[in-house]
């Protein structure tokens, strides 16, 4: 098909383009050869196809990245290329997708795609070609510049030599993308390294890394990623499934101590410390006794913006202020936790938004979680579907447990888990990174986690959730997925892609109000004070008295129509309304 379109055939008249559906048919006929009967394909269609092809002007076929020794089906194929020893030693160095290339089973699925004709000198590279996230099988293959002539026909070629899963999908997936063990793009021949992984990406799905095998460490390309410390970013594999991972290196101890005075010193009350809240089924914040931590949510400040641009670089991710949540803190005290739950949503939460991310959907992808204390006893993050493995071990349980957790309470079982189940306990420095999404993009169930109850001493953390695409809760609600996609489109990186509205607060009223979105206390003015209120297209408040009364003073649904920036008087001679301070936007 590139050199057909590339001879501009299909726009040549009649003739000369049923010439190219012969040509086209008979390029899938050589290259498909194997499915044809052994007589057959040696008799008639080698003899006769392979002149005729290879005659023909500028055809691929002239090289000889198509060959006759190329193995269609690993499992029927005997024949083994030149020097397929040779060049799989060459590839079964250490790489950080572990060794490559020197079992017996990819030893087998060699496939040799240099050219016999390619000029003496022209070098050649061995990589192991797999899909997203596998930390073993694949295929090895040899290339050189001329088996590599561009980015769409190498991922042609590549595509159909293994299997490229991808959720809700039957069969495999051709690659639009294409990346090495370190996470970096392949786009030429000059970015493969002999005796690495380059893992094969199809449309909807973001690059994971691989587990490899237990206690795996891999150090990350200080290239690639801000390193805070002297030492080189760590990744270490704790579970395959569920993929966890502990990270050492990933932030310093001026960052860690920084990020808890940011949170300390907040004072707005949509942002400061407070309870922490769940997520209902219909989206919205509620308070949830199983839930006892308290959490602050830091946006804007320098560490904040460093430690997000981190993680979007350590999961390989170009960086987007709209694919994830704010960086929460937190704050656990004696005995309080969070309940097993999973990080992704779920379709009630939004039927008109479009969950499935292998689908071109949005949820949740990765989780990375910052400790910034060290606990006496208990806080370990728990992985409730996974088993601790046999190189890692469980903290004794402190001599007081039972007096503190006292049976048939949620607190004690889950404890009872903590102590059982994977758990990465916390240690001052580390962080881990876990994934709510499978490499082909379906959402693993077995990433349920929970926070465990602090026996002794006090938790400091934080943690990012890092979405695949843009982050559902940024946009109006009456928006579809699809309109949202539209507006991300026209965005020129610069803009927000919903309206942002500021509305001044009148209170004169003899008493503190309280400005309530989704059950939460957004913003307090004091008695006969004026403070600005930001919000968004459709958001709905509802104002009270701060008194143990919580008297109704008014409501607001906020609407573009009334312009972008607006006023509300509550208390006053007149009922609360709001009122168009300009219509032009800012």
């Amino acid at each position: 098909a590139e050199w057909l379109v590339g001879h501009n055939s299909l726009t040549m008249g009649t003739t000369t383009t049923w010439v190219s559906i012969f040509v086209a048919v008979l390029c899938v006929l050589y290259v498909e050869r194997e499915l044809v009967l052994e007589e057959v394909r040696d008799t008639v269609l080698d003899p006769f196809l392979s002149p005729v092809l290879r005659a023909l002007p500028g055809h691929p076929l002239q090289s000889e990245a198509i060959h006759a020794e190329w193995p269609r089906d690993v499992s029927t194929s005997q024949k083994r290329p030149r020097d397929a020893t040779a060049a799989t030693k060459q590839a079964s160095q250490a790489t950080s997708c572990g060794r490559c290339g020197e079992n017996e089973e990819e030893l087998a699925a060699f496939v040799d795609l240099t050219t016999e004709s390619q000029s003496e000198g022209e070098p050649s590279v061995t990589i192991t070609l797999r899909p997203n996230g596998a930390s073993g099988g694949g295929r090895v293959v040899r290339l050189s510049p001329s088996s590599f002539p561009s980015l769409p026909f190498f991922l042609a070629v590549v595509s159909d030599l293994i299997d490229i899963p991808l959720a809700h999908a039957k069969g495999s997936m051709p690659a639009i993308r294409a990346v090495d063990d370190q996470g970096r793009e392949i786009t030429k021949y000059e970015d493969l390294r002999e005796g690495s992984c380059v893992f094969l990406l199809p449309v909807n799905v973001d690059f994971q890394w691989p587990f490899i095998e237990l206690g795996h460490v891999i150090q990350l390309d200080p290239e690639l990623i801000d390193t805070p410390t002297e030492k080189p970013i760590e990744l270490e594999s704790l579970s395959d499934s569920p993929r966890v991972f502990l990270i050492r290196n990933f932030f310093s101890e001026a960052e860690a101590d920084q990020l808890i005075a940011d949170a300390m010193a907040l004072t707005d009350e949509g942002y400061a410390f407070q309870d922490s809240k769940v997520m209902d089924d219909a989206g919205k914040q509620r308070m949830d006794l199983k839930r006892t931590s308290r959490n602050a949510f830091v946006e804007n400040t320098e560490v904040a913006k460093r430690l997000r641009q981190r993680s979007f670089a350590l999961l390989r991710k170009e960086y987007s202020r709209f694919a994830a949540d704010g960086l929460q803190v937190l704050h656990y005290e004696q005995r309080q936790a969070y309940i097993g739950h999973h990080d992704y949503f779920f379709e009630n939460v939004s039927p008109t938004w479009n969950w499935e991310p292998a689908t071109g959907g949005s949820n949740r992808f990765a989780t990375v979680f910052l400790y910034f204390s060290d606990v006496e006893a208990g806080g370990q993050t728990v992985f409730l579907e996974a088993e601790m493995p046999p190189n890692r071990t469980h903290q004794a349980k402190p001599d007081d447990w039972d007096e503190i957790f006292k049976d048939g309470t949620w607190e004690k079982t889950l404890s009872d888990q903590c102590y059982q189940k994977l758990a990465v306990y916390p240690k001052r420095l580390n962080a881990v990174l876990f994934y709510s999404q499978k490499p082909d993009s379906s959402m693993d169930t077995r990433s349920l986690h929970g926070g465990c109850p602090v026996v002794h001493g006090t938790k400091w953390a934080a943690n990012l959730w890092v979405w695949n695409k843009v982050r559902f809760l940024h946009f109006p609600a009456h928006l579809t997925y699809q309109q949202v996609l539209e507006r991300m489109e026209t965005d020129d990186g610069t803009q927000s892609y919903y309206t942002q509205v500021t509305i001044q607060v009148h209170n004169r009223c003899p008493k503190a109000i309280e400005a309530v979105w989704e059950g939460q206390v957004i913003l307090t003015v004091p008695s006969q004070k004026t403070l600005p209120l930001l919000s968004y297209e459709t958001h709905e408040f509802l104002f009270r008295t701060r008194d143990r009364h919580r008297r109704k003073v008014g409501e607001l649904r906020v609407s573009e129509a009334n312009g972008y920036e607006q006023e509300i008087t509550l208390c006053g001679d007149q009922p609360a309304r709001v009122q168009t301070r300009r219509a032009q936007r800012v």
